[in-house]
């Protein structure tokens, strides 16, 4: 989610562009792509809990 505001100087600018950075900093994750055994693990546990995603994501190692 992206912050803004009506910017009226040049000092409440550069405070929207460091909460703008932070943001972004916030929001950008490493992809990691998945392994056989963990395409797998998700299947079965799909199968296991139908749609129940909190359910399967808990039970996943390093993934939610």
């Amino acid at each position: 989610m992206e912050y803004s505001e009506t910017i009226s100087s040049k000092g409440d600018q550069q405070i929207n562009m460091e909460i703008r950075e932070t943001n972004i900093q916030i929001t950008k994750r490493k992809f990691q792509a998945w392994t056989k055994k963990e395409d797998n693990q998700l299947m079965e546990l799909y199968e296991k809990f139908p749609k129940k995603w909190a359910k399967i994501s808990s039970l996943m190692e390093d993934r939610n």
